[in-house]
């Protein structure tokens, strides 16, 4: 048995590192809760918090189809379309516009149509992609049909003119990719006799 003679004393400088060690954690600790008397957050708050976090962050609900020119999502088809016109390819950007039902003097344009569309879109608007759906099926409460989603909307003499994507069958697929709508194709002569050069 070990009496009380044997034990050694512990050394000073081990006192001023205890010491050092609890002012350095503890004070300002205190003094932080003396300044800021709120309650500390509950494990519930703790875990909602992370919840809307993770909530913003959280990829589509569903995986849009893959498609050669990345038309599965109207933003993603809207960005792919300004990168193409951006290039000058406007043959490859003719496959973004919808052209079935599209009157025929209309469809006779081909290509210019889509450098119509590109100077409309400098002149009257700018849009940003964020206001565009990731979601394959696109903006379910915008008032509109299901297959259709609103890029943007230019007011004109005649009234306000909504520039549309529309929903349609994939090149042999099965699944559905978004293209400017036909509605807005037929549209675009007569926008561009208004805001063309």
């Amino acid at each position: 048995m070990m009496n009380i003679s044997q034990v050694k004393p512990i050394p000073f400088y081990y006192h001023s590192v205890f010491i050092v060690l609890v002012s350095t954690l503890l004070i300002p600790t205190l003094a932080f809760a003396e300044d800021h008397p709120v309650d500390a957050p509950t494990i519930k708050e703790i875990i909602k918090a992370g919840d809307t976090d993770t909530a913003k962050k959280s990829p589509p609900k569903t995986k849009a189809p893959y498609d050669r020119l990345n038309r599965g999502t109207p933003r993603s088809s809207i960005m792919s379309l300004s990168e193409t016109m951006g290039r000058g390819d406007h043959a490859l950007a003719m496959d973004f516009l919808d052209m079935r039902q599209v009157p025929q003097h209309i469809a006779d344009e081909g290509p210019d149509l889509v450098r119509k569309l590109r100077i409309i879109a400098d002149r009257t608007f700018w849009m940003g992609p964020e206001n565009l759906s990731i979601e394959p099926e696109g903006h379910r409460d915008d008032g509109l049909p299901s297959y259709r989603d609103r890029v943007a909307t230019i007011n004109t003499p005649d009234g306000p003119v909504d520039l549309l994507l529309q929903r349609v069958p994939g090149d042999n697929t099965g699944d559905f990719i978004w293209k400017v709508s036909n509605r807005t194709v037929a549209e675009i002569p007569r926008l561009y006799e208004l805001y063309g050069y």
